[in-house]
């Protein structure tokens, strides 16, 4: 059966006990399979109306008009289209706007004239459509698995339409393709998705359709009684749609063609599991969906909450996961996103029952490295009665340029070297600038290149090695990394003499620096194999993972780990929220568990 043939098709498994199979697909065009890259493409149409003006000159028409009355006259015909087209169920055609603006300039001519000068003046602007990421793959293969393809789509010009359709290259994987200004209705009129299911005999529950517009797309869709997905994209025209969010209510929302195939399986298996909304930002997404992890199933159905809508129209939601850093950070200068972290917190505040994962309270605490030392001095209570001992760096916090920069690491009880970095944990292009500061020219130099506030921490010697953590649950997951190399004594004597700027500069999400590294080679040599777990006590690992997530109320996280060279201590560097858990293999079915046990919980 096709149900059968999609899945294999995507390395899935299929039960035909519980899923009703799923037979056909129907596809908008326009910000769905295909994007326009042109602006409002103004120029392309005045250049097309100057030819059709010309051709109607050249065949005895319009030699009393100038083109500029002819021009106003076609564009407010369009206007007053493009103002009524919205709630419209009949396809006025460009055809049709030109005979109306022929007739209000009192000529009559032909419906073959019309045609002509039409055709006189096709306009380029399909050669600005391009195929939106994914989409060739996903209705290759799911033509390939069996399922029926059509495409429908709004357009007043159905020449044009279809030029853009032959541009895509996808033609040939559609059976039926209706385009609506060659059939006199538009979407929602129900009746164009029906003469699609007309032409296949199947009925509404073996057939899904997926488009960008909620008032189109959707709502012909849902009247139809068929499944719909709204794919909402950096495409997608959310100004239009905004005002139907929460009214017109698609049985599913993607963000990318990638996710479509889960989606449709998630359809076929009756879109029974709990609806589990999301927010990151579009870099953090991207990842995800490349390694599947918003990948709808039987048991949890994904749904993105978007913060150019208000939050309470986007549920209902059993549980919510969302990394919000970024967007508080930028709530700090930006109103549209304080008004977005209130909105969620207000919504959150008046559904308890969603399971949060995690609050976003104690999220956003990561925003501020301030947060390191007295996190610290609570997990060394915890940890008290184990052989743990763990401390923090000491530190030092500016808030502004001090009168004696240079004098100011040692006056508060700082030794060289000491590494600087801003307070700010991430949102901004400075937060992973950082520097290793070997004097007291280091420090006034480093100043003037980051931002205030900084923190100042002690540089402490652990063998250049780093310890990463991942968290998710109850599952930690320990990796070994190589890291800044112990600062030897006679380059701390050189700095100490030297009567210039001691430092190197460096971001912690690139390679470090190579000529520190070279300074400091002996230690490098020192450095244990990657991924060797065998100089660090993996149950005291667990022991400080478990404190974090006592103290913090997290269970989607990361820390840093180093051991002190000298002492053995264990100090705590940093904490962030849902890092990148590439390393962690089967993440996605890891992840997914553990909403669903956080949501039974």
């Amino acid at each position: 059966c096709n149900a059968q043939l999609l899945r294999v098709a995507w390395g899935l498994s299929y039960d035909s006990a519980i899923m009703s199979p799923l037979r056909g697909v129907i596809f908008d065009l326009g910000q769905t399979l295909m994007h326009y890259n042109g602006g409002q493409g103004s120029d392309y149409k005045k250049d097309a109306r100057k030819k059709m003006f010309s051709f109607l000159q050249d065949n005895g028409h319009l030699k009393h008009l100038s083109i500029d009355t002819f021009l106003s006259t076609i564009r407010q015909n369009w206007e007053k289209y493009e103002d009524a087209k919205s709630n419209a169920e009949i396809q006025i055609t460009a055809s049709q706007i030109l005979k109306e603006t022929l007739c209000d300039l009192g000529v009559h001519v032909t419906d073959t004239l019309i045609d002509a000068a039409m055709e006189a003046g096709a306009d380029q602007t399909f050669e600005l459509w391009n195929l939106i990421e994914g989409a060739e793959d996903v209705v290759r293969q799911l033509h390939a698995s069996g399922i029926r393809l059509a495409l429908v789509t709004n357009a007043a010009d159905s020449r044009k339409q279809e030029r853009i359709i032959d541009r895509s290259g996808l033609r040939e994987y559609f059976d039926i393709i209706i385009v609506s200004a060659a059939v006199g209705i538009r979407k929602p009129n129900p009746e164009i998705f029906q003469r699609v299911l007309n032409h296949w005999q199947f009925q509404p529950s073996e057939v899904a359709a997926v488009g960008d517009m909620l008032d189109r797309d959707v709502l012909c869709g849902n009247r139809v009684g068929i499944k719909t997905i709204w794919f909402l994209s950096e495409h997608t025209d959310k100004v239009a749609n905004a005002s139907h969010v929460g009214q017109i209510k698609p049985d599913l929302t993607i963000v990318s063609l990638c996710q479509l195939p889960s989606a449709l399986v998630a359809i076929e298996s009756g879109l029974s599991g709990m609806r589990v909304g999301y927010h990151f930002n579009l870099q953090k997404v991207r990842k995800l969906l490349k390694e599947g992890m918003l990948d709808s199933n039987s048991e949890i159905t994904f749904v993105p909450i978007d913060n150019a809508f208000a939050v309470e129209v986007q549920g209902p939601f059993d549980a919510v996961v969302m990394k919000v850093t970024d967007l508080m950070a930028q709530a700090r200068q930006d109103e549209s996103a304080r008004q977005f972290i209130s909105d969620l917190q207000s919504f959150l505040a008046n559904h308890p029952k969603i399971r949060v994962i995690d609050p976003l309270d104690k999220v956003g605490a990561l925003l501020d490295r301030g947060y390191l030392p007295p996190l610290v001095t609570q997990m060394q209570r915890l940890l008290q009665e184990s052989s743990v001992t763990l401390r923090a760096p000491c530190c030092l916090v500016l808030d502004s340029m001090p009168t004696d920069p240079r004098d100011v690491i040692t006056r508060n009880g700082l030794a060289y070297p000491v590494i600087v970095k801003t307070v700010e944990a991430c949102g901004s292009a400075c937060a992973h600038e950082m520097a290793v500061i070997f004097n007291g020219l280091g420090v006034e130099d480093e100043m003037k290149t980051l931002p205030f506030p900084l923190m100042f921490q002690e540089y402490v010697n652990h063998s250049a090695t780093l310890y990463k953590v991942y968290v998710l649950g109850s599952l930690v997951h320990l990796m070994v990394r190589r890291s800044l190399p112990d600062a030897p004594a006679a380059l701390l004597e050189s700095a100490r003499l030297s009567t210039q700027p001691v430092l190197t500069a460096f971001n912690s999400q690139k390679a470090f620096p190579t000529g520190f590294a070279s300074a400091c080679e002996s230690t490098v040599n020192q450095v244990p194999s990657p991924n060797s777990a065998d100089s660090i006590n993996v149950e005291a690992v667990r022991r400080i993972a478990a404190a974090i997530s006592q103290c913090m109320g997290l269970t989607i996280f990361g820390f840093d780990l180093i051991i002190d060279a000298c002492s053995g201590d264990y100090l705590l560097i940093d904490v962030n929220y849902f890092p990148s858990f590439r390393e962690l293999d089967n993440f996605p079915s890891l992840f997914k568990q553990h909403i669903l046990n956080t949501i039974k919980q």
